[in-house]
């Protein structure tokens, strides 16, 4: 029993981690009311979650706003990118659902669908900025490389990010646990489950 409340014991490290994890939390919905400055956030906060599933972070709070300086410009480029296609889908969604004609259902099946591959390749695009320095083009390439050729880990890591827009399609109670959860470890605790799978997708590239 002393050695798991111990300070190298379970319940400790359990703690340790949940305490960074809110921290990192509310960072990065601090740095993400600006709207514009969402790419950077997430790139940050996957730069801090990658490093802390390898055990390998320090002073997280430092280190995310140091990340967050460094890929900035070209993070906020793949978000302006990623929202503007986002909005696009938005608006086909919105017009498919608000139609009268008969043939809304055939086409709203391909549209699901891109939005889908549209989802799992914007999985890939800001841990790929954490991890890797490469042009936004080559990025964007990769990570649509990667979310087809990896589905095994994809499935999974982009279920992850799904779960918070499900919660609020789903209503109700659902929406009312994501609404509690989310803005106190939600996102970062999502990044930090994604990064254990996304360290074993980017071994191979290393």
């Amino acid at each position: 029993m002393k050695n798991i409340f111990g300070e190298d014991g379970l319940v400790y490290r359990v703690l340790n981690r949940a305490i960074d994890l809110i921290l990192l939390n509310v960072v990065f919905l601090v740095t993400c009311i600006p709207v514009v400055t969402i790419g950077a956030a997430l790139t940050a906060m996957y730069s801090v979650t990658l490093k802390m599933c390898r055990n390998e972070e320090s002073y997280l709070i430092r280190s995310y706003f140091r990340y967050f300086r460094e890929n900035f410009k070209k993070s906020t480029v793949l978000w302006l990118i990623s929202a503007a296609v986002i909005l696009v889908l938005g608006a086909d969604f919105l017009i498919l659902w608000g139609g009268a004609s008969g043939g809304t259902g055939v086409l709203t099946v391909p549209v699901a669908a891109a939005a889908l591959l549209i989802c799992m390749m914007l999985s890939y695009c800001f841990p790929l900025t954490a991890q890797f320095e490469n042009t936004v083009s080559n990025t964007l390439k990769n990570s649509l490389i990667i979310a087809m050729t990896r589905i095994g880990y994809t499935i999974p890591v982009t279920a992850v990010n799904l779960i918070p827009v499900i919660l609020l399609v789903l209503g109700g109670q659902p929406m009312i646990w994501g609404i509690r959860i989310y803005p106190i470890i939600g996102f970062a605790l999502g990044a930090y489950v994604n990064s254990f799978l996304l360290r074993k997708v980017f071994e191979r590239y290393m």
